[in-house]
Formats: structure tokens, sequence, C-alpha cells
């Protein structure tokens, strides 16, 4: 039966009336009578006024099947109509399955009102009181109809079949009784009625409306009578009592009050409703304009004039000064201007005065003001006098609109190679780190650099290793410089396979300077690498890979490599590298990933103390490393050495702070003293805060020369810590004292002006972004999972994000994520779940709806094949603008590129915010994962499930797919 919709299956399609029988019970047995019964109606099965919602069964064949044919063929079997209302019902018709030789040869019927107490339908003939079997079908198609003995008020109907042929199969229509709605008449006042189906309709008479003409129509209901008029309604006519002023049978005549004119004096009369009114001529007023108007009164004339009152007019007598129709002029003394130079004159009573432009002053505003005096240049400053205004020319090391701001000549810091910068007046010293010299420390001081020991062996092969091997003979300690093949021992390293993943390694044992490196080919084959990059580490975990200097700054640097077998070629770094351990990556190959190498350098470097003397300033702490320093700024402070506060601008009347948002803190929790002044989003570098002194609660000092506002910026700090909780992600408090000093001299001066604007150059910020790799405890992606040492079931769902912190103009591209058995990201047994930022296992699913710098990624839980206790995932991410639409985090899903720098461990620290015009990369590892233990009642600390039991419910599963296959096929041969 596929492809039959269920609505076909179960609507039986009649198109006929049928006469109906009933039984009756008489005194001398049963004989059949001649009900009286209005024509019958359909209910709606054929026709789909009952929708497939109404129509249900005790069971079905199938969804194709829907109410139409049972699962099983049994006397439990039934199906039911729901008739969305109650009705008479006096029949029903069936057929039987219209594609197959299947139906129902006779049954029984229920009715019920509630569909949860049913009565079924019994005789009232030969067995009365007993229920009644309906005669069914006989062959597919013809229609059969049975009449009830008695008709039943039903809103549930249903059909229980008895017996059946085949299998228990049908289609049905209901009928209902048709009752003449016309008798009684419901129509009132002579309104003729027209019997409908289940419906009456009444033609009414004239007069009357309404579904039984009981209403009589209001002829006052449309409000014929205008302007006021009042309405009475009577028998098909009303009448209309007019307002004053209107008359009519609509009252739409206005009475004209103006005949005859009541106006006198030659006024105009016009018209109102019940009323009249006179526009009088000019010199007359009053209702009827009787009465002579008095033109003096009130008295028009200002400053003392005497009026004298005309006909329609009067005259002013003005008094001495003023002059005018109604003396309001005053005699000008401002004109022509005396005052000079922009002053505004302001005229008196035979005097004037004049209020002078700034800059100036006197009588008549001739005298320039001398704004250089006193001189307000300071540091050396010339002072230049102006219009109400003044220049400082500055002395060299000093801004500002007073010459009061040192230049800061370590912004940005010029010191190369980890030099630290001392800011002087208009100058610099840089102090270079061991190893550098020059004005700036970018000249590298060198002995002559010597091989450190791979071709005479002084490093031992122990020290030497590799990410791959072709074989024990191919081995990393075959990557020495013009070793040669020995018997079964080849003449170069050789990679196991040729990818980019590749690499050879050297611990030199110490730290060294590293200078160069020298490689070739594989000495009796046609084996070399063409070009490579370097990456170096001073504890072998964590490696950086050597950078450009010129053509691509901040990109790893590709070195050229060779071009045939033997011949050595000789590679200089951009800058030397302090390393113990070397690692060589190839990047392109001829033939096969093969080659000998030499590194140059000089040492072994003992490594100093970097801090002492302590470089930190402001309180900062000096954390010591290999060759350089990291200090540790106390609140407040940034920057390499801890030289950068808030920064902060002052004008007369309020104060602007700018602080770098490197700190990591979010606008909204910065505030002064007052907590409802908070910090706002200056720059894609800066937060500031704003505040005149008469607000967020600053406090007020004087001395003899300044008066000093102050205030307290501070973080607001939330925390949520458990109670008992060894460790908290609550920031500490932030505390920034900031205060600006006005001079006395200047706070009511008209001289002072706010500091200029190039003043207010943002400081260029510096900072970290963090790239954290987290996993979840749901799809929810709230709540970090809180033990990820637990054991994790293989099929398990793990849910997992990458995110951006602390930059808010970025956004993220996973490009690559993969899985090894070892927490080494470049193990030779690997298993990619995203790869070219596109997933390669099926149950991987990225999801991006949770902004640019938050990317979660799932996938089921899996083990490797052996001797393996756990699985590590390896993430390779992308920064981008997040603006650019060219970048690879715009482009999602791509082909494969070259190939991306060496992946790093976790714990990487970003570059300096800025504006990209590189993608930058930062590999992040998680794990192990440790799978969970089979036994019950121990501590899961090794292996998800066996590859044993992989295998064993592999076969599982191929045997239950087979098994499904048979049942499917038996199921279609007995349809």
């Amino acid at each position: 039966m596929r492809g039959i919709p269920v609505s076909s299956l179960v609507l039986l399609m009649l198109s006929f009336l049928c006469v109906h029988n009933v039984e009756a019970q008489s005194t001398n047995g049963t004989v059949p009578i001649a009900a009286i019964l209005n024509d019958p109606v359909p209910l709606g099965l054929e026709s789909y006024a009952i929708p497939d919602s109404s129509m249900t069964a005790s069971t079905e064949y199938s969804a194709n099947h829907g109410a139409r044919s049972a699962r099983s063929s049994n006397a439990n079997q039934w199906i039911q109509m729901d008739l969305l209302d109650r009705y008479k019902i006096i029949s029903v018709a069936t057929q039987g399955r219209q594609d197959s030789d299947q139906w129902v040869q006779s049954y029984k019927l229920a009715c019920s009102t509630d569909g949860t107490t049913f009565h079924t339908v019994q005789g009232i003939s030969t067995n009365p009181g007993a229920d009644r079997i309906f005669t069914g079908n006989s062959d597919r198609n013809t229609i059969v109809t049975n009449t009830l003995p008695v008709p039943q008020f039903c809103r549930y109907i249903r059909l229980m079949p008895v017996s059946w042929y085949g299998q228990i199969s049908l289609r049905m229509q209901i009928f209902r009784e048709d009752i003449n709605e016309c008798s009684p008449d419901p129509c009132e006042n002579g309104g003729r009625c027209s019997d409908g189906v289940d419906s009456f309709t009444c033609a009414c008479a004239p007069g009357y409306t309404g579904p039984t003409c009981g209403t009589d129509i209001n002829e006052c209901s449309l409000n014929p009578c205008e302007n006021g008029g009042t309405c009475s309604d009577g028998v098909n006519i009303f009448t209309c009592a007019c307002a004053p002023g209107y008359n009519g049978p609509t009252c739409v005549t206005d009475i004209n009050e103006c005949s005859p004119d009541p106006c006198e004096n030659g006024g105009r009369c016009s018209d109102g409703v019940d009323s009249f009114t006179c526009a009088c001529a000019p010199g007359y007023t009053g209702p009827r304009c009787g009465t002579d108007i008095d033109e003096c009164s009130p008295n028009p004339c200002e400053n003392g004039g005497t009026c004298s009152d005309g006909v329609n007019t009067f005259t002013c007598s003005c008094a001495p000064g003023y002059t005018g129709t109604m003396c309001g002029t005053d005699i000008n003394e401002c004109s022509p201007d005396p005052c000079e130079n922009g002053g505004t004159c302001s005229d008196g009573m035979n005097t004037f005065t004049c209020a002078c432009a700034p800059g100036y002053t006197g009588p008549t505003c001739l005298t320039d003001i001398n704004d250089c005096s006193p001189d307000p240049c300071e540091n050396g400053g010339r002072c230049s006098d102006g219009v109400n205004t003044f220049t400082c020319a500055c002395a060299p090391g000093y801004t500002g609109t007073t010459c009061g701001t040192d230049i800061n000549d370590c912004l940005p810091d010029p010191c190369e190679n980890g030099g630290r910068c001392s800011d002087g007046v208009d100058s610099f010293t840089c102090a270079c780190a061991r190893g550098y010299t020059g004005p700036t420390c970018g000249t590298a001081i060198l002995n002559d650099p010597r091989p450190l020991g791979l071709e005479s062996y002084v490093i031992p092969d122990s020290s030497m290793t590799a990410s791959s091997e072709e074989s024990a003979d191919h081995g990393a300690k075959r990557g020495r410089l013009n070793v040669r093949k020995v018997k079964t021992l080849r003449g170069a390293w050789s990679a196991r396979s040729n990818n980019a993943n590749q690499w050879i390694q050297v611990d030199l044992l110490d730290l060294y300077r590293i200078n160069s490196v020298a490689t070739q080919g594989r000495q009796a084959y046609n084996q070399w690498v063409t070009s490579y990059k370097l990456a170096c580490s001073t504890d072998g975990t964590t490696f950086h890979t050597v950078q450009g200097i010129s053509t691509n700054p901040g990109a790893d640097r590709i070195f050229t490599g060779n071009s045939d077998r033997n011949t050595i070629v000789t590679n200089t770094l951009p800058v030397p590298q302090i390393c113990r351990y070397v690692r060589l990556m190839p990047v392109r190959w001829f033939g096969h990933i093969s080659l000998r190498m030499e590194i140059y350098g000089e040492g072994p470097i003992t490594d100093i103390n970097d801090c002492s003397p302590d470089p930190c300033e402001n309180g900062g702490t000096c954390i010591d490393g290999v060759d350089t320093f990291t200090c540790a700024c106390a609140p407040g402070y940034i920057g390499p050495m801890c030289r950068t506060a808030a920064r902060v601008t002052c004008d007369s009347s309020s104060m602007t702070v700018f602080i770098s948002k490197t700190l990591n803190i979010l606008p909204a929790d910065l505030h002064f003293i007052d907590e409802s002044c908070v910090g706002y989003n200056h720059n894609g570098e800066n937060i500031a805060l704003y505040s005149r002194y008469d607000k967020c609660k600053f406090t007020t000092e004087e001395n003899s020369d300044f008066i000093i506002y102050s205030n307290v910026i501070s973080t607001t700090v939330t925390d949520n810590t458990p109670n008992g909780s060894v460790i908290t992600r609550v920031m500490g408090e932030t505390l920034i004292n900031v205060r600006c000093q006005i001079r006395r001299r200047q706070v009511l001066s008209r001289f002072y002006n706010p500091i200029s604007s190039s003043l207010k150059i943002d400081e260029v910020g510096y900072g970290n972004f963090t790239v954290d790799f987290e996993r979840y405890t749901d799809e929810n992606f709230r709540e970090r999972h809180p033990n990820e040492a637990a054991p994790v079931r293989i099929q398990d769902r793990l849910f997992y994000a990458v995110s951006l912190t602390s930059v808010s103009n970025l956004t993220l591209f996973i490009d690559h994520c993969w899985s090894t058995p070892s927490s080494d990201p470049l193990d030779t047994k690997q298993y990619d779940l995203i790869k070219d930022g596109c997933a390669s296992d099926d149950t991987v699913q990225t999801i991006s709806t949770f902004g640019p710098s938050f990317k979660p990624f799932t996938f089921d839980a899996f083990t490797f094949i052996g001797d393996y206790s756990q699985v590590y995932v390896h993430c390779e991410v992308v920064a981008c603008n997040e603006g650019d639409t060219n970048s690879i985090c715009a482009q999602g899903c791509h082909a494969p590129a070259l190939p991306l720098p060496a992946r790093l461990r976790r714990s990487v620290v970003g570059k300096p915010v800025g504006t990209y015009s590189q993608p930058r990369i930062v590999s992040q590892i998680v794990g192990p994962f440790v799978k969970g233990s089979e036994k019950q009642g121990v501590t899961a600390k090794t292996g998800w499930a066996s590859p044993y039991i992989l295998l064993a419910s592999l076969a599982a599963g191929a045997c239950l797919f087979i098994g499904m296959i048979a049942m499917y096929a038996v199921m279609k041969a007995r349809m």
C-alpha cells in the first residue's frame, strides 16, 4: 500500500441517497415498518468535513493504513469518529478495502457523547436488549447501508468488527437526520420560513428585521434630523422636533435672524444659529454697534506721554527724550556705534556703555590686554600674545599649551632586542640586553660562531629526535652534516612520510646563542629539503618559530634549503636566538624528506639575574627569565616596566582619565568614588572616565599655587567564590588615585584655555590576548566541565569551545583540530576532527551562534586502536580583524593552503593588539581524556573501551542491521 495517503484509505466514496428502514417491535413479532424520516445527511467523512485528526482506531497496520486496516484481525479492533458535535445518527454505510480482497462481514456500533462512556446499539425485534449485529460487506467496493433501529444522539461513533474476510479493512460514512427547522414556524410578525440543512431563513415582512423578524426597524437609527433636531420613531415614519433657529421636515432650514437688519451705525450683520453678530464700523462697539469707542482708554502713550482722543484715532504728546507714535522709542546714543574692536554698545538715558570683546578694555574698548603678563609658559617656552589668547613656543623635549608636559621619547619604545628605554629631555637612552649594542640595541655582539657538535659527534645521538623516521637506519642520529652511508646506516635522517608535520630536533644540552644552520641532502639518493622553518626553545616544551624582520615582519621566516644531495647551504638567522633546543621543520622537499645538518653559535650562556638591578618601576614585581625579565605591575600601571599608569588630562572644569584596555577591565566595572560615574569605551585601546569637578564626589585641596581636585577610580568586584574554595577566578580590586592641579591664578581667569587636542593623542597600548580551549558540560556552553580527568565512555557527546578574550575587534576561526594518543601535537598517529575549517569526522558539529570570539564544537568520544589509554585534542585557530571580508575567518571552510606555522602548546600569549595585516595563528591543546573503566567498582585510570570491545560492538551492530533488513522483507511480503 506504499504511496496511498491515509485520507484516501479511510474515506468511503459515496454519491447517492439511501432509503432507510427500521424495525419496530409488535405484539405479534418483528415486522419491518417504514420510518418517517427526513432525508439523511452525510456527516463529512467523504467530503473531509471531518478532519483526519478526528479519526482513531484500536490499531493500524502501518502509518499508510491509518485508521483503515487493523494491525491484527480479532474482535478487539475498532475504528472511531469524533463528529465534533452531537448529532441524531440514523444510519452507517461501509465498503471493503479498495485494492485488496479484505472487508468486514458484520459489525456492532457504539455511541458516546463524551468519548469515555460508550453504549452499544441494541436490537428491538428478534433479540431485544442484546447488541445489534449489522450485516457488512461481501466484496471490496459495494456500498452496504444499515439503518439504526432507533436513531442515536452521539458525538463519538465506534464501529467494532464481528466477522471479516481476509483481514479487517473497511471504509465508511455516517448519516444523520435532516430536521425541518420550519416546524413549528420560528418566523415572527408575518415572516416566511424557508427550511435548510440544519438551519432556516426568515423572509421578513416590511418594517421588520432579525433572524426571526422579531425586531422593528428604527427609522430614527440613521439620525435623519439635522442641526440637533430630536427624532421620534413611528411605524414606517419619523418626526423631527427642531432645535431653536431651524425648521423643516428634517430641520435643515436655518431661520435668518438678520432680517430685518438689527445693526446700527453701518455695522454688518452675520446670521447665526438662533442669533446674529454685528461687525461694527471703526470707532463703534456694542451688540448693535451703538457705542463710540474712547481710543485714549486705556492710555496708549508710553513713558509719560499725554493722549488726545479723536474719531477712531488718538494723538500722543511725548515727554522729553522719547519719540514715536506712542512715545515708545528712546533716542539711541549708540548710533553711530562708539565702541571699537568688537565691543557691544548698551544705550542708556542720554548715555551708553561698551561691553568689550575678550582681550580688550577701556570706555570704548581701545586697549588690548597683554595675555603674556604674567608669563604662562613653562620650561623655557616663549610666549606670543594674541587677542584674548597666547601661544607658547616650547623648548625641545616639552609640549602642551603651557609647555608643562615632558615628551616621553620612550613611546613608542625605540629599543630593540629587549633593551630597556630611559626617557630624557628630548632624548632617550637604551640599556641593551646581553649580546647587543648600539643606540637602539640593534647590533648583535657575536664572537665568531662555531659548529656546536653535530658533525663532530660532541652532541650525542641521544640528543637528536625526530617526528618520525623511515626506519632505525634512517633515524635522527643520521642527520649530522657530512655523515655518509655506512653498511645499513643511511646517509641522512629520513622521515617516514612526506608532510608538513615532520621535524628533526637537537638538544644542545645547554643554552647557546644560535647564529646559523647548515644543511645537506641525503648522501646517496636524490632526496633533500628545499625550504624549512626553525623553532627555538629553552625548556623543550614551548617553542618559538624564528620570524622575519624585513620583507614580512611578524611572519615565520622560511629558509632556503638545498637543491642537490651534498652541497652545504648555510642560513644565518635574522636575529640570533638563545636556545637549548633547536627544531628544523621542512616546508618543501625534493624526492623525500631527508637531510643532514649542523648548528652554529656561541656559548654555553650562563643565565644571569636580569632582575638585578630591578628594572620594574612603580612597585612592579620583577620575574627573571632567560636573558629577559617580566614585570608584574602594581594596580594602575601597565607597560613592559610598569611606567604607564592611568593617563589624566585636566581642564579648568573637568577631568578625563584614559585607562588601557590591556588591564582586561570592562568599562562598566570602572567608576569614580561615586559609583554612578562609570567608564565608557573611548577607542579600541582605551577606556575613559569623564567628570566635572563638582560631580562624582571629587575632593578639593588648596595650597599657595594650586587648587587640587582628587578622586579614586576603582573596580566593581562581585565575589562569587564558594566558601572553602582553594582557588578563585575573581579579579582583585583595582585602585587608581587621580588628581588635577589647577593653577590658582588661572581658576577664574579668562586667559585659561582647555588643553589642546594635540595633547589628547591616545597613547598606543600594547597587550596580550588569551585564547582558551575548554570542555563544557552540555550544548548550552555555560558551565565548564568540573573534572576533565574523569573517565569518558565511547560515543559520549563531548562539548568544547575555543574563546578569545581581551580583544574586542577580533574574530576567531578554528582552522584545524586533530587528536593524538599523546600530548605531542606532532605525534605520527593522528586523527583529524576539523581540517581547513571543515568537519572531517561525521560526528563533528561546529556552532556559529555564539558570536565572533566564542567558537564551540561537539563530537562523539572515541579511542585509538592499540595500547593507548588517553586521547589529546589539539586545535589551531586563527584571529582576524572582524571587518576583514577577505580573511580566512570570513571565508570559513576552505581549500587546503600552504602549511600553517608549527603548532605550539597551550597557554599561548598573543602578539600586541593592532591593525593586523596577517591573521594571528594560535595553537591550543587539551587533554588527556581518560577512557572509562569496564569493571564495576574500580576507579578508571586508563583507557576508554578496549579495541576488542569496539570490534565486538561493530559486529553486534552488523547483526542487528541484517536482522532489521530481514524483518522488513517479511513485513513487505505480508503487504
